[in-house]
């Protein structure tokens, strides 16, 4: 079958803070107390702290202009793609941006996390065959052959027909792409191939200014000034639409008083019995974790040994998390929720005044390993590997609001 389409992907370099897009905010100046949010995308090693220090900096350097709180929180990169793609179109638009030299588009799938978009750019170019380059958790690069689209009704297909020149593209959530390779034909017969790099996106952020005084295009005009911002950023699109979020479910907190909630879904095609979680870590201490387990790993029976090991390193129950504790977080499965649930107590004071006097060693990092326990026989347990071919028996990730909560986290009652 012959059908297809492509999607544009936006190649973006540079250190430092590279592009901003303006999310919500007022068309008037003078009115006090505004609220403007902003979708910001900078490199990979840029922490929340020098995000917002970036505009605070901007802030005090520019006339006319003030707001009086600042609020940095972590949002993925597909968010942060699907923002970015609804302000440069427009909310109600459908113009799409222009596509690479191949006349090829990428974009993300509106509420449909882990599938992309691709555009061939007409309805008389076909997609014949894919094949994905991606980096593996071990840091190598690998290519995948995923072969020829199927029809459209096979939504849980890797590759699929959508629409005349549109086909849709799904990847797993660990996979890190960064380019595809097509083979191309059309309706005169004629073949021909494409590569298209994939967006390079680093960490990404909402910014959300309150109090906001004065003309908000005076601060973008200094967080692109060099002279006034280190790495400046180096894109801003303003948004002419409202922007509005609605949710029918009730959220709770990532911080409560005393105690830090965490909640992860059962792993795709898994049914562990626990979870096991080393957090908050830096950058470099979730680098020093990952080669403990590593060599713990080494071993041909070591996925058989760590289960043990885990339970030693095991926070007790009811114990406080620790700054610079070592020890692992045992996260069990709740079948009311289909989750891994747990409440960590935490002095939230003690938390608070670290942060403050030393930002730089409190991290948002994670690291997760799930544990399988035979039910049968309570001796038979094993770390799963996780995250389909190539994957790995632990995984990295990064605890959201905890970071940007923290400053401002409930006090336990006295």
């Amino acid at each position: 079958m012959k059908d297809g389409r492509s999607v544009k992907t936006m190649v973006r370099q540079g250190l430092g803070l590279l592009v901003a897009v303006c999310l919500a905010a007022t068309s008037s100046a003078a009115e006090p107390g505004r609220v403007i949010h902003l979708a910001v995308e900078a490199d990979e090693t840029m922490n929340a702290f020098e995000v917002a220090r970036k505009f605070k900096t901007a802030r005090d350097s520019t006339t006319d202009f003030n707001y009086a709180g600042i609020d940095v929180a972590p949002i993925e990169s597909e968010a942060y793609q699907l923002l970015d793609s609804l302000v440069r179109r427009g909310l109600l638009a459908t113009t799409e941006r222009a596509a690479d030299e191949a006349g090829v588009l990428i974009e993300p799938v509106r509420g449909d996390p882990g599938a992309w978009t691709i555009n061939l750019g007409g309805p008389d170019r076909f997609l014949d065959t894919v094949s994905v380059t991606y980096k593996t958790g071990e840091g190598d690069e690998k290519t995948e052959d995923l072969g020829e689209p199927v029809g459209r009704d096979r939504p849980d297909a890797r590759l699929r027909y959508h629409s005349p020149g549109c086909y849709i593209l799904k990847l797993e959530k660990n996979i890190s792409p960064r380019a595809v390779s097509l083979q191309l034909s059309d309706d005169a017969g004629n073949s021909s191939e494409a590569t298209v790099g994939w967006p390079r996106i680093g960490r990404c952020y909402l910014v959300t200014l309150t109090g906001v005084v004065g003309d908000e295009r005076r601060l973008f005009a200094s967080l692109q000034d060099k002279r006034k911002v280190g790495d400046p950023i180096k894109q801003l699109f303003p948004s002419t639409s409202t922007l509005i979020v609605g949710s029918f479910r009730e959220k709770d907190p990532w911080i409560r008083p005393g105690y830090v909630s965490l909640r992860y879904p059962m792993p795709a095609g898994r049914a562990p019995a626990r979870l096991w979680l080393r957090f908050p870590l830096t950058q470099a201490e979730e680098k020093a974790v990952c080669d403990l387990l590593d060599a713990k790993l080494k071993p041909d029976d070591g996925f058989t040994q760590l289960p043990a090991w885990f339970k030693q390193q095991k926070l007790e129950e009811d114990a406080l998390l620790k700054r610079g504790d070592e020890s692992w977080i045992e996260v069990p499965f709740d079948p009311v929720q289909n989750a891994f649930v747990i409440d960590v107590p935490i002095d939230t004071r003690d938390w608070q005044r670290f942060f403050q006097a030393n930002h730089e060693k409190v991290g948002d990092r994670a690291v997760l390993a799930w544990e399988w326990e035979d039910p049968s026989n309570s001796q038979d347990r094993e770390i799963l590997r996780v995250g389909g071919p190539g994957g790995k028996r632990y995984q990295t990730d990064r605890i959201g609001w905890w970071l940007q909560g923290l400053p401002n986290a409930p006090l336990p009652e006295k």
